[in-house]
């Protein structure tokens, strides 16, 4: 079966290039790919499907498959030189992703760098939320300043 799904759905994709279905059609041939041993094709098609923006269900569940694949120390190290570079959704759709992770320790490094890309990306409410979740735990931190600003910030600019 999924031998076959994955000749149906390259199909799908070259005959819609512009459907809003392009990154679960993705995603889905990642799990195709997985499932007959192509792991190189699985993180090719989970990476393009998590590059897709607006992100939805279909970007976050392609990065945590490739999470499981790579492991989520790589992806959250490409997510920082992203976001060093200035490539602010990349990063945003990665954290994103790896905030919803399985693994506590990954979902707990992901909530300030996603903070720091909604508020980079202005979009206040978001990493309002994200800044205040971040603090909850880490009031006292070395960096607590810093996203406290941040989030002064965010309470005027709205």
């Amino acid at each position: 079966m999924w031998g076959d799904l994955r000749p149906m759905l390259e199909r799908y994709l070259a005959d819609n290039p512009d459907t809003r279905m392009y990154a679960q059609a993705l995603f889905w041939l990642g799990e195709a790919s997985l499932e007959t041993g192509r792991r190189s094709d699985a993180k090719r098609f989970f990476r393009s499907a998590l590059f897709i923006w607006p992100p939805n269900e279909a970007t976050k569940l392609a990065g945590l498959s490739l999470a499981k694949i790579v492991g989520p120390g790589p992806l959250l190290q490409n997510a920082k030189e992203l976001y060093a570079s200035g490539k602010y959704l990349e990063a945003y759709n990665i954290y994103a992703s790896l905030a919803l992770s399985p693994e506590e320790n990954t979902r707990t490094a992901c909530i300030l760098p996603l903070a720091w890309c909604a508020f980079t990306m202005k979009r206040r409410q978001e990493a309002s939320s994200l800044f205040l979740r971040w603090l909850s735990n880490h009031f006292n931190s070395p960096q607590s300043a810093q996203v406290k600003a941040a989030l002064k910030q965010c309470h005027t600019e709205r």
